[in-house]
């Protein structure tokens, strides 16, 4: 996933976009996606520079920028390049939520503010359900679930990416969270699966792929066992790139170790 900050024209090359190469690998000929909030185009990567240098192919964290052919639309800045069939987006987003120190408390519910995430924003309100006040708080360091209800379709995004939040009218930043379920439709999510996998994210112990393979296993435990991989996917990223002890693939399936061996028995 490589999030767009500049998108131009080189004459002798074409369409240029840059960004920093978040996840997966990039390589020369990759056959790619453009997802934007309102738009997506299918492309082909012509050329990769990795740190201004031409390469074969870029790997995660490395400073990006890639030639793109066979384009339907001009990227812009928070668009992002991904490939084919693994990412989903939604407007509605399931988050915990932290206030920066200087804010009185939680941000108010049905308030006009602006989310960040990548190099894309869109203009959001809070709900909150639950718990004491409207809020559910998700552990003792004053973390609360909540709701972002998105103007804007953001795309690709997934459980446990960061996002920042900022009061539209102050213009001042008011809280940082993480994602813990996205949706397209009102699909309501049960309080404790979503402080379950808060406690997966929120723990700093681990390499992230150790940590994304400890939240595959929560959420394939919350559906019964049994989860279709590429569902599973489009939560924590492809299966290829996780630790995965806690879960097995038994065919287009992610499952619980338990439940594959009553499956094989």
């Amino acid at each position: 996933r490589l999030w767009i900050d500049r998108s131009f024209r080189l004459r002798g090359t074409g369409r240029v976009v840059t960004g920093t190469l978040t996840g997966g690998r990039i390589s020369v000929g990759d056959e790619v996606m453009v997802n934007g909030s309102r738009r997506e185009s299918t492309a082909s990567g012509r050329g990769v520079h990795v740190n201004g240098t031409p390469a074969e192919f870029a790997d995660p964290g490395s400073r990006v920028g890639v030639s793109l052919s066979r384009l339907e639309i001009d990227p812009v800045r928070g668009d992002a390049i991904v490939l084919p069939g693994q990412w989903t987006g939604g407007r509605r987003w399931h988050v915990s939520l932290r206030t920066v120190r200087d804010h009185p408390g939680a941000p108010a519910a049905h308030g006009g503010y602006q989310v960040f995430v990548g190099t894309a924003h869109s203009p959001a309100q809070i709900r909150y359900g639950g718990g004491a006040g409207g809020l559910t708080h998700a552990g003792p360091d004053a973390a609360v679930l909540g709701r972002l209800h998105l103007r804007d379709n953001i795309a690709p995004v997934s459980v446990g990416d960061r996002f920042v939040l900022r009061d539209a009218g102050t213009e001042r930043t008011v809280a940082g969270g993480t994602i813990l379920a996205v949706d397209s439709g009102a699909v309501r999510y049960d309080q404790s699966d979503l402080v379950a996998r808060w406690r997966v994210l929120a723990d700093s112990t681990g390499e992230p792929r150790a940590r994304a393979g400890r939240l595959a296993a929560t959420l394939v435990e919350q559906t019964g066992g049994a989860m279709e991989a590429e569902a599973l996917a489009g939560e924590v990223g492809p299966m290829g790139q996780l630790d995965t002890d806690g879960v097995e693939r038994v065919g287009s399936y992610v499952v619980h170790p338990g439940l594959a061996a009553i499956r094989r028995d």
